[in-house]
């Protein structure tokens, strides 16, 4: 009997437990076609697609929904109803007819412990939630993914106790006129279901890249492409960049929500009606709001960081990244959503140049933007904007501000380039340094890495090495703690005469390792890169150092200002030549030719030119030497200036 009793409870338990977390609407007396209907003002579909397309082009973010301003509360509208079990139920019937699906923004939505909201047609064959107190966050606002339909019934329920609890409060309905989901592409995209078997085995080497892209929208009506993307703690932190021209704002970043692997489950032949149809991509995995990070217009960048960690059914990867100025002349990836269109994948095999927004495909030697001269296959469009631009090493170098590339033409595309990015504006609202190397290791690449492997890097604070010939250098790597697993360690591009000796070939996760880097007599002088490896069995990470080996002492000599000049005026920059170079420099200005008198002795200045103030009319000396790995260099010739002379007179106002 009492085992029977204890069964019969947890049947119950569960039964309670399922009815708040279920994804079907609520078993109430009352059918949802009874409700009374609340029926928004009427929107003329083909007027305002009309208008939208009149305004769109290169830079400028697609619309494809109206917002309509509500006021919308559990007190004010709809309808409440009792359950047997006691629970409540509150629903709300909403119509905006025509519409091809609609999505709502909640300014207010704090949900108690065991409540739960619905969203669902009026059929309630197309049901999305159950949303809940997970989902509550600092910002308090919510914002829906689409429902196909032009009714849409909102749905809470929860227990009679939690009544007081919950904040909601309905303001924006968002009415699709352009019929987003099912927009269509241009015929020469190329499907990321595509791979050898379809022909197309370039697309298998670029699997891990593809994870990491989603389209997403933004205050309701606004559609465009971005990327997850890789920062130097390895943590897998939901950093997610995108276009600053898609109206991503620090008041509106709440608002994406972010659809993960939309994407045709077949390869569409390239250049059928069917690769410029509909693909019949799921939007079932999604993120919804997010945290502005950082934007830096210039370069047409935007940093959020998602509310919540990725969907693990997404498959997410975590781009790769680098800032080095260096230009890719290979191999070309954009992954992107044409038109909001399932994802897809463009190739251009000539590599990038440096141009600038505003100036077409103009090679701009400082711009900063780099531009894909045309594509070889695939191309992009409205609503790629914000996709990533990859080079052969699958390293992210910018992101789509525009172009005048499309199916039908060999035109170019611009995308800011993640080099101007990186510092963009100096502080860290307008840069990515601050968020994708929070520990400040000064990394100029970066690997990518999969959700699973999150945690996964090797880490130090100098990616430098300064070593004299003969002699050695340590330097200290360790890993995120986040990471557990232990990583065995390797190097490669290790040039003839350097020996390098970790303490450990075995990194554990939260520790770290000294590796001692020897030279001998077989050494050449120069700049070397070498990779340091890990590898747990299942992901393999790398950092890049480099490594200057230097066989000489500095041998500055002085330049400016130079020996023998007159008249110079009383602030003088002060710079020297390297023939030798050295890491540090002493700087030294007398009055007397032996510098027995010193007007200025620096020591261990790192930068030129280095502006002194003097007395006008009087002669001095100055001369400098440098340190670097090999020792003390010995001073520089001396050299001799007189200042120009200069008259004050003080004469009484009358």
């Amino acid at each position: 009997m009492k085992k029977t009793l204890i069964i019969c409870l947890l049947c119950y338990s569960s039964f309670l437990f399922a009815q708040h977390t279920s994804p079907l609407p609520a078993p109430t007396a009352t059918p949802s076609s009874a409700l009374k209907q609340l029926l928004l003002p009427t929107q003329d579909n083909d007027a305002l697609r009309a208008a939208e397309l009149q305004r769109r082009g290169p830079g400028i973010a697609p619309h494809f929904a109206k917002a309509i301003d509500v006021n919308i509360q559990p007190n004010s509208h709809g309808e409440w109803e009792t359950l047997p079990d006691g629970s409540l139920v509150w629903r709300v019937r909403i119509a905006s007819t025509g519409a091809y699906s609609l999505n709502l923004g909640f300014s207010s939505y704090q949900m108690p412990p065991n409540g739960t909201l619905l969203l669902y047609d009026s059929a309630a064959k197309e049901v999305v939630g159950p949303f809940s107190a997970m989902d509550n966050e600092t910002h308090n606002q919510f914002w829906s993914p689409l429902v196909k339909t032009d009714e849409l019934i909102v749905e809470l329920w929860l227990p009679a106790e939690e009544k007081n609890d919950v904040s909601l409060t309905l303001n924006k309905i968002n009415h699709d006129f352009m019929d987003w989901a099912s927009i269509l592409s241009g015929s020469c995209n190329l499907d990321v279901a595509c791979g050898a078997d379809d022909g197309w085995e370039i697309v298998d080497g670029y699997r891990d890249l593809i994870q990491s892209v989603g389209n997403y929208t933004a205050q309701g009506i606004t559609s465009c492409t971005g990327f997850l993307i890789n920062n130097t703690e390895g943590d897998c932190r939901p950093y997610f960049v995108t276009a600053f021209h898609c109206e991503l704002t620090a008041n509106n970043a709440p608002s994406m929500v972010v659809y993960w692997n939309f994407e045709s489950p077949e390869c569409r032949p390239v250049g059928s009606s069917a690769s410029g149809g509909n693909g019949n991509g799921s939007l079932a995995l999604f993120n919804s709001g997010a945290t502005y990070r950082a934007g830096y217009a210039p370069s047409d960048m935007v940093l959020v960081e998602l509310d919540d960690p990725v969907n693990e059914d997404a498959d997410a990867f975590y781009v790769g990244w680098t800032r080095e100025e260096t230009l890719a002349q290979d191999t070309i990836i954009a992954i992107h959503h044409p038109n909001g269109e399932e994802k897809r994948i463009s190739f251009a095999f000539d590599g990038v140049y440096r141009g600038q927004w505003g100036a077409g495909a103009a090679a701009i030697p400082d711009g900063n933007h780099v531009i894909v001269a045309d594509w070889a296959i695939g191309t992009t469009e409205g609503g790629s904007s914000g996709c990533p631009l990859f080079n052969d090493d699958k390293q992210v170098i910018g992101q789509l501000h525009g172009g005048a590339a499309s199916c039908f033409n060999d035109a170019y595309d611009s995308f800011g380039w993640f080099t101007t990015s990186w510092d963009g504006g100096g502080t860290a609202s307008t840069s990515l340094r601050s968020w994708l190397d929070p520990n400040g290791s000064g990394v100029p690449t970066l690997r990518g890495r999969s959700q699973a492997s999150c945690g996964f890097a090797l880490l130090t604070e100098e990616t430098i090495i300064n070593i004299c010939a003969n002699s050695s250098a340590s330097l200290t790597i360790n890993t995120p703690s986040s990471f557990t697993a232990p990583l065995d360690l390797s190097f490669g591009d290790v040039p003839a005469g350097l020996n390098i000796v970790p303490s450990s070939s075995t990194l554990e996760g939260g520790t770290s390792t000294q590796i001692e880097f020897l030279t001998d007599a077989a050494i050449t002088p120069g700049n070397y890169s070498i990779t340091v490896n890990g590898l747990n069995g299942l992901e393999g990470t790398s950092l890049l150092l480099t490594i200057i080996i230097e066989d000489q002492l500095p041998e500055p000599e002085t330049l400016s200002p130079a020996d023998g000049i007159n008249n110079s005026p009383s602030a003088i920059d002060f710079f020297w030549s390297e023939l030798v170079p050295g890491r540090a420099y002493d700087l030294q200005v007398s009055t007397s030719s032996d510098f027995s008198t010193l007007v200025y002795d620096l020591s261990n200045q790192i930068t030129m030119p280095i502006r002194l103030q003097f007395q006008p009319n009087d002669t001095y000396h100055w001369r400098v030497k440098g340190t670097n790995d090999c020792g003390e260099g010995g001073w520089s010739s001396v050299a001799t200036f007189s200042t120009a002379p200069i008259t004050c007179i003080d004469k009484q106002a009358s």
